[in-house]
């Protein structure tokens, strides 16, 4: 392998390991080394909202710009990707790092991060572009799937265990796009479906325009208010300047039934009801506060 050969990351949370893979002369990755991970924060399963103290899990780009931290030798992971947008999942600043703390980060104590930044930083100055990170809940194999049959991750999980498989079959990091709200890997060039932007627009334009609702990420009523108006402008074209009425704030971590939070921004019940309703019939329970609008 040469020294400054692209690399790639891989995480498993469960097995409490990163490994870097590298490129070797045949074109394909091998893998270099592996790392105990110190500490990561939250459970199995992806990041959903800022605060929520999740690790993310998904596949990440790093970029040199995003070696620049206030900590000591450390990387932003990337976390939201056009993948985490078109779901209208938040957060900032999520890194792997050095130390054996960490709210929403991957820990790999000092010792480690020295060795980990320095084959990124190497990588980076020998002309790669990103570094594909790839974080997954545990190793991504059949069994360990059906050990977590039950757990309402499942699909998600599935849907990265392809992205896994991709890599594995070929030795080489997948292409990745956002389709649908759905991770695709190596998909076709002329597959113009996939693009992130289209994606986040017609999820945010699929509630806003027809129910007359905003369907936040953020729990806390200012800032999902924050993010509806930064968006709208952003997507102006396709939610126009009509207001949500109602502001809808899902709760993760509910197991499978879905509970969802509702803010009346004024006494029309009517879309309130009829929203109800359709969520009703997919098991799922509303709580409905009334209050004002955010602005």
């Amino acid at each position: 392998m040469d020294r400054a050969a692209p690399i790639l990351i891989r995480i498993y949370k469960e097995e409490s390991t990163l490994e870097v893979w590298k490129q070797d002369r045949t074109g394909k990755f091998a893998l270099l080394n592996a790392y105990p991970i110190c500490k990561y924060s939250g459970h199995l399963g992806p990041k959903i909202f800022e605060g929520d103290h999740q690790a993310p899990e998904g596949f990440y780009n790093i970029t040199p710009d995003q070696m620049k931290s206030d900590r000591y030798l450390a990387f932003n992971m990337g976390f939201p990707n056009a993948f985490d947008r078109s779901l209208g999942r938040s957060g900032s600043f999520l890194m792997v790092h050095g130390g054996c703390k960490s709210v929403g980060c991957y820990a790999m104590t000092d010792y480690a991060m020295d060795e980990i930044y320095g084959l990124v930083d190497e990588a980076f100055r020998g002309g790669q572009e990103k570094v594909q990170l790839e974080a997954f809940p545990f190793r991504m194999t059949t069994q360990n799937l059906a050990r977590h049959a039950d757990d309402p991750n499942t699909p998600f999980w599935e849907m990265l265990k392809t992205g896994s498989d991709a890599f594995l079959a070929t030795g080489r990091p997948p292409t990745v796009a956002v389709c649908d709200q759905r991770y695709a890997f190596n998909p076709a060039i002329t597959d113009k479906d996939c693009d992130p932007s289209k994606e986040e627009a017609k999820h945010i334009a699929s509630y806003v325009p027809r129910w007359g609702v905003w369907l936040a990420a953020d729990l806390e009523e200012s800032k999902a208010w924050a993010i509806y108006h930064e968006r709208q402008k952003r997507f102006a074209s396709l939610i126009g300047d009509r207001e949500p009425i109602v502001l809808l704030r899902q709760i993760p971590g509910m197991g499978s039934a879905k509970r969802y939070i509702i803010t009346i921004a004024d006494d029309n019940r009517a879309p309130l009801d009829k929203l109800c309703k359709k969520l009703n019939a997919a098991s799922a329970t509303c709580d409905v506060l009334r209050n004002s609008r955010g602005d």
